[in-house]
């Protein structure tokens, strides 16, 4: 009578447990790819879209530049023409000779300046770039121990909160 009172009294307790603990459907999560999400958001396309006009420019004044260097380039070239003419005096040749070499530093001075104007828009364009990505997107927290995407829940989809795992995940 023992045994089955003590049966009986497992089974009440295990349905009346089964009756006050529900099961609880498991979490959904999703990986986002976070490149993708930056690139698509609005913002980032708005950065973006000024980035390329600056950029188109930047283009136009290097043409530019490049354009006043192979003149200056040209005239160098049709100085060192004029010190080879046979015609030249000696006076007149070694003043055609100075003036290439005045020439050739203006064009030397123009391509370092080509050069220094190149590297300070590049230098200038990524700090633009970082400058939007840092202040729009911040890094996740050092704990975190993903890198390259933040967990949601999909619970509620109206309303999805980040999970920052506390512990690295299994493998």
């Amino acid at each position: 009578m023992k045994t089955s009172l003590k049966t009986l009294l497992a089974l009440a307790a295990f349905g009346a447990s089964a009756l006050f603990v529900s099961a609880q459907p498991a979490p959904k999560i999703a990986v986002l790819d976070m490149a993708k999400v930056f690139d698509g958001h609005y913002k980032t396309q708005d950065q973006q879209v000024k980035l390329k006009a600056d950029e188109e420019k930047v283009n136009e004044e290097i043409s530019k530049i490049v354009k006043e260097g192979q003149g200056l380039a040209e005239k160098y070239k049709e100085l060192v023409e004029q010190t080879k003419n046979p015609v030249l005096t000696a006076d007149a040749r070694k003043a055609a000779e100075a003036d290439a070499a005045r020439q050739l530093e203006e064009v030397r001075k123009k391509e370092q300046q080509f050069g220094e104007y190149r590297n300070e828009v590049n230098r200038n364009m990524q700090q633009r770039i970082g400058s939007f990505r840092q202040m729009k997107f911040p890094r996740l927290p050092a704990t975190s121990p993903r890198k390259k995407g933040l967990l949601y829940s999909l619970r509620n989809p109206q309303r999805c909160t980040p999970i920052l795992p506390t512990t690295s995940p299994k493998k």
